[in-house]
This record gives C-alpha cells, structure tokens and sequence, in this order.
C-alpha cells in the first residue's frame, strides 16, 4: 500500500476529526526476527508512516502518542496478548484479527495507563 493509499483509506473509513494518534513505535530486538526487520527496513518504514499520517492529521505533538511493543505488551508473546483480549472483552476466541488484538490492547493501555481512566470488564478478570 502507498502512503496516499493509506491517506484515502483513512478519509473513506470517516476518520477526518482525530483527536489523539496513538501508534505503535518500532523497537530494535536482538533476534533473528528483529534483526531480519531491521535489515529490511520494516522498523524504518514503520516509523516513516507513522509521520506520515501524524503529518497529515496535522495533530498537535501532545495528541500524538508513540509507544513501543515492550511499553504497551511487555516481552509476552502474541498469544498470551490475544488470551488477554478475549478474556477482558469477553469475545470469543479466534473472532478478531492479530492486528486489530494489538490495537485494542495499546488503546486499553493508553487509556489505563496514561490517561488513568479505569476500563470496565466484561469477565470475572480482576
């Protein structure tokens, strides 16, 4: 996808009036994987269309929030992240998409965490 792809994705999806950018900023892991990323330029790419759009949405630097994997997730695999989300929600298992798990848990982080607003649960989770 091209970054004026992404920019026309945004308007049709009716996302013109953003109040806060929260994205994921990409971290440099000492792995195979984290090593093959970083040769890639996936990291680097990452960031630039996390400028892109901040750029575009022409936010004010205080409603533009970065925070990297190991902030929001910690070193926890992508499975317990997904068991996580599922229980909090109370959706069913393998109803939602990796991506959009990822998403949902940096948003309830952010809201928990920086903004100190506490989130309801929809399970027995404590």
């Amino acid at each position: 996808m091209k970054l004026t792809d992404l920019k026309d994705r945004i308007i049709e999806e009716g996302h013109k009036d953003v109040d806060h950018l929260i994205v994921e900023w990409p971290m440099f892991y000492q792995s195979t994987k984290g090593m093959i990323a970083a040769h890639n330029n996936y990291t680097i790419d990452l960031a630039g269309v996390c400028m892109y759009i901040a750029g575009w949405l022409q936010l004010d630097h205080r409603h533009f929030h970065l925070i990297t994997a190991s902030k929001w997730k910690g070193q926890v695999p992508k499975a317990i992240t997904a068991r996580k989300f599922f229980r909090h929600f109370g959706i069913s298992v393998g109803k939602v998409v990796e991506h959009a798990i990822d998403a949902t848990m940096m948003l309830k982080f952010f809201i928990e965490e920086k903004l100190q607003l506490p989130l309801e649960t929809t399970s027995d989770e404590p």
